[in-house]
């Protein structure tokens, strides 16, 4: 079972809390996990300073990493069929749009995967949404562009301009289709196959080479702030002595790449919305694993 396999749709979230309703579902799927699935995870928040704490937090941040490389290998694998037709894929053979779907579909799921990983990892160093909005609010957000309420679309847009810094945005400015309605209409799906392929490939479907050139650079970033937060975690089981951790600065090292992240996320073409409804799906499929003890 995948997210294909989920047609059933998510609730309703009002004022774009999409951040706080994917915390809720984390929370609720974690408690399968902790003392029974997997039964050395603790309860969350963990102590920061504790060597236990550490190498959960690692893990953890080992997971999103590993999370995000494997997605990015599936684009790999979409991107050189694209070559392969010259990035007109009005041509693509029927056998190649079948892999097509499959590598979009992985990539997709990849990234709810890494974002669920990434709200674990948040839960266990103690940080909620409205920490992160703060965060943004005071670090990030220059007090001439304030902004009256932060959500889950804001920190898109927000990691969207922190990502812009370091690349070049005329990469992410002229676009070709992977995936349209057109594309999947002319290789045979119906109306109700193209929306339901849409729920949960919401992303990576306009791209081009030079986008994908500067993915993982994209996706270093984030990999770069989780790193320099695992710096901060200095307490191993070989050491004669511990140090206390400066919780704060690993804390914002972690939000710093949750906000890289999301940038990621809107220059693969993910909206909030979309996003939610894929992070819905692949909960649904969690659960199902939980229950039926897969």
């Amino acid at each position: 079972m995948d997210i294909r396999n989920i047609t059933s749709e998510p609730p309703v979230i009002e004022d774009d809390k999409y951040l706080e309703e994917i915390y809720e579902l984390q929370k609720s799927l974690m408690q399968g996990y902790i003392g029974k699935i997997e039964k050395d995870l603790p309860s969350y928040p963990i102590s920061i300073n504790s060597e236990k704490g550490q190498l959960v937090l690692k893990d953890f941040s080992a997971r999103v990493i590993e999370e995000t490389a494997e997605g990015y290998e599936s684009t790999s694998e979409a991107i050189k069929i694209a070559d392969k037709y010259g990035w007109n894929m009005d041509n693509i053979s029927l056998e190649d749009f079948d892999m097509l779907l499959n590598h979009l579909q992985n990539s997709n799921e990849e990234q709810a995967d890494a974002f669920a990983f990434f709200v674990e990892l948040m839960l266990y160093a103690n940080i909620q949404p409205e920490d992160i909005y703060e965060y943004a609010k005071k670090k990030i957000v220059p007090s001439t562009e304030a902004v009256s309420s932060y959500n889950l679309n804001i920190l898109f847009n927000i990691g969207y301009h922190l990502q812009n810094r370091s690349t070049d945005i005329v990469a992410h400015r002229y676009l070709f289709p992977l995936l349209s309605d057109s594309i999947m209409e002319s290789n045979g799906l119906n109306s109700k196959e193209i929306s339901h392929v849409n729920s949960y490939i919401p992303g990576f479907k306009n791209m081009n080479p030079n986008l994908h050139e500067i993915e993982d650079h994209l996706l270093w970033r984030v990999a770069y702030h989780l790193n320099i937060g695992r710096n901060f975690l200095k307490n191993k089981t070989w050491k004669q002595t511990q140090e206390l951790t400066d919780i704060v600065r690993y804390q914002e090292q972690v939000v710093l790449a949750f906000i890289n992240y999301c940038g990621y996320l809107q220059m693969m073409g993910f909206k909030p919305d979309t996003f939610y409804v894929l992070f819905y799906k692949k909960h649904m499929v969690n659960e199902f694993r939980q229950k039926s003890n897969y």
